[in-house]
């Protein structure tokens, strides 16, 4: 009997196919209400060890827990990376969704803060888990065998307009906001003399309403951006803006629900409201990641800002590679200068 040569074998398919970097994502996004009750588990258990290793041992389940905390909009925003830069409903729809999924950690505070003042509070995990596989299935069910022609540009005014609320806020508000969350790291005594004299000035009568419509302006001059450069995708700097971007607008419709309905029950939206008394660490943990990827992405985003500014002003390359890189370094610095104050780190103690 003759034996068969190597071209006349026939090929063996592949048994399983490799999961797309999307579908991960979205299912990191739909166990993230699961997720969430990891690391106070693992804490319960830190303080009622028995002995010194297995005090270590849940520490370090601990730490692995809040990393997979952080490691679920950071897996969005990879799988972001990886989508193909191209114009098809499919892929389009995929970078917009992943856009979302980035702003996992605000958009479960807001989607959970509003379902307990509409009392349906019991079916918000259910809630979160139909709208991932909707998710999922749409992308599924889009076409990925046409190119749609490249959208019409915002235009210089919008960009313009956007570009300048954003200063405005950022020198106005958010600069003064995050250096008082901030000089919490020294006390928090310090920190309420801060707010007392801060809110002298963005809680008066005629600043208030001013703050708010910016913060609105900002959020509606964004998105037609944000959706513009989503037709593509493919370029790292753009794509990490659009990101943070849109974790911005979810962190603030989440911040400013909260803060405006604890004011409206008369309760005092002050360090303690933010943090719990002893910081996020005692307090609420699982707030830790909506804070710090939210102090992380407005200095990004002013960052990357910054940096297309220059370059749109034919600024020579070296001197906008330094100015951004400048300008990332006082991002790392306060967000981890923010994140220490947050958890609770008293230097005055």
């Amino acid at each position: 009997m003759a034996e068969l040569s190597s071209t006349s074998k026939p090929n063996v398919p592949l048994a399983v196919a490799a999961v797309p970097p999307w579908a991960l994502a979205l299912l990191a996004a739909a166990l993230y209400p699961s997720l969430l009750a990891l690391f106070p588990l693992a804490m319960r258990h830190v303080s009622g060890a028995g002995s010194p290793a297995l005090q270590i041992a849940w520490s370090g389940g601990a730490i692995a827990a809040m990393a997979v905390l952080f490691g679920v909009p950071l897996l969005a925003l990879w799988a972001l990376l990886k989508t193909p830069a191209r114009a098809t409903p499919r892929a389009i729809l995929t970078r917009r969704i992943l856009h979302v999924a980035f702003a996992v950690p605000p958009l479960y505070g807001f989607s959970r803060l509003w379902a307990g003042r509409l009392g349906v509070v019991e079916w918000h995990s259910v809630a979160w888990v139909v709208a991932a596989l909707a998710a999922a299935w749409c992308i599924m069910r889009a076409r990925d065998d046409k190119t749609l022609p490249a959208s019409a540009n915002p235009g210089t005014l919008l960009r313009s307009l956007h570009g300048i609320t954003a200063v405005c806020l950022f020198v106005g508000f958010i600069l003064a906001h995050v250096f008082n969350h901030a000089v919490a790291l020294w006390s928090v005594e310090v920190q309420e003399s801060w707010m007392t004299t801060l809110r002298l000035w963005y809680r008066a009568p005629w600043v208030e309403p001013i703050l708010l419509g910016g913060f609105g302006l900002m959020a509606l001059t964004g998105i037609p951006l944000m959706l513009r450069n989503t037709r593509t995708g493919g370029n790292l700097w753009r794509t990490l803006q659009s990101a943070a971007g849109v974790y911005i607008i979810v962190f603030l419709c989440s911040h400013v629900s909260a803060v405006l309905l604890a004011r409206g029950d008369g309760r005092d939206t002050d360090w303690v409201f933010a943090t719990g008394q002893n910081g996020l660490l005692a307090g609420s943990p699982n707030q830790i990641p909506y804070y710090v990827l939210s102090i992380a992405a407005v200095m990004v985003h002013v960052a990357l800002g910054a940096r297309m500014a220059l370059l749109r002003r034919g600024s020579e390359i070296a001197h906008v590679g330094r100015a951004f890189s400048g300008l990332m370094w006082f991002a790392g610095l306060t967000t981890l200068w923010v994140t220490a104050a947050v958890l609770g780190v008293e230097l005055a103690n």
